[in-house]
This record gives structure tokens, C-alpha cells and sequence, in this order.
């Protein structure tokens, strides 16, 4: 059976939950999902994230899904580029792995998956930022460590919105999408990648 592993965050910041947190968890309960599914929450914290993905993909997962929450989208967005770059106020960025490639690419079906995702009216788009946050700096350790050790593991990272339930707690005015929507998006996938 396709071993797949699934990453979320833990809170950060103003945000009292993670919305990649509470996808995970509504999917890991699910019944009748057709891989084997280790999941993961990862810190938001570059060092602990780094340890955490190193040791993950030495136990040979066939695919790392990697999800994080984007307050700012209305859509899952499929990620295809992580960049070598770590910063926690979007300036002053410093190399994630020194002398490392400038970026990194999956090599997953991401416009497949966009296409289905929206098929089953889920909002989707594929996107070629990651941003240069804990996000990006996962994806781009989970692809270059698969890389150098010449793992077959690979690598993905979605963004998903914020969950309806934390902006109603919230007085702004931000875009939101059901948890169990975002967990249809990720089965979804991982039907995909069980083919």
C-alpha cells in the first residue's frame, strides 16, 4: 500500500489554531482512506521544522504531503516551487540549506490535481510562491533531503484558507473554506496518488 505522510502546523502567531492542523485531524479519522497514512504537526520554528522533516523522510514514505495555512487565499493552492530562502518578516532572507539549488520543484501532477479539485467545485489554483516563511522552508527541506539521499519520497505542499471557524471568530474580514472541504481537497489527492 502507497505510505503516504501528511504534515500540518501548530498555531502561531495571533491564530489559536492552525488550519492545516484541523485538516489533518479530520482526515486521519476518516475511514476508507486508500493509503497508509502517517501523520504529523509540525512547530512553527525553522530549526525544530528542519529536525522534523529530516527524520520523517528517513523512513521512506512513497509521498510527503505537506499543508500550511494561507490567511490570505480563498483557494487550495498547489504549490510547485520552494526556494532556498527563510525569513520570518518577509525581508532579510537567509539561505535554507547554504550553497544550496536556488529552488526546487515537485514533480507532482499539480494541474491533474487542480483539474480535479475544481471538477468536485473545490477552489483550487496552482501556485509558483510559497512565500519564504516555516511553509516554504519545509517544502523546500522535504524535496532537497529526498534529493541527496536519493529517496524516492516525493514531495508536495498545499496552502489551504483559514477554517470558517477561525474567521468567525475573528472581526476581519477574511477568506475562509470549510475544514472538511479542505479534507475532501486531500483525499482527493491521495486517491490520486494510491492509482
Amino acid at each position: 500500500m502507497t505510505r503516504v505522510l501528511l504534515t500540518g502546523f501548530e498555531p502561531f502567531g495571533r491564530w489559536d489554531q492552525n488550519s492545516s492542523a484541523l485538516c489533518v485531524s479530520a482526515l486521519s479519522q476518516r475511514e476508507n482512506i486508500p493509503v497508509d497514512l502517517i501523520t504529523r504537526i509540525y512547530p512553527v520554528d525553522f530549526v525544530r521544522a528542519r529536525r522534523a522533516v529530516e527524520e520523517d523522510l528517513q523512513q521512506g514514505f512513497d509521498f510527503a504531503l505537506h499543508i500550511g495555512q494561507n490567511e490570505m487565499s480563498p483557494h487550495v493552492r498547489l504549490e510547485r516551487i520552494a526556494r532556498n530562502t527563510g525569513s520570518t518578516d518577509q525581508r532579510d532572507g537567509k539561505p535554507l540549506v547554504p550553497n544550496g539549488p536556488a529552488t526546487m520543484r515537485t514533480s507532482l501532477p499539480l494541474r491533474r490535481w487542480n483539474r480535479m479539485l475544481r471538477e468536485e467545485a473545490i477552489p483550487s489554483v496552482v501556485s509558483e510562491n510559497a512565500g519564504c516563511f516555516v511553509c516554504n522552508a519545509v517544502f523546500y527541506w522535504s524535496l532537497y533531503f529526498a534529493d541527496q539521499n536519493s529517496s524516492p519520497t516525493q514531495s508536495a505542499f498545499i496552502h489551504i484558507p483559514l477554517a470558517t471557524g477561525q474567521v468567525l471568530n475573528s472581526l476581519e474580514h477574511l477568506p475562509s473554506l470549510d475544514t472538511e472541504v479542505c479534507a475532501n481537497a486531500l483525499e482527493t489527492i491521495m486517491r490520486d496518488l494510491a492509482r
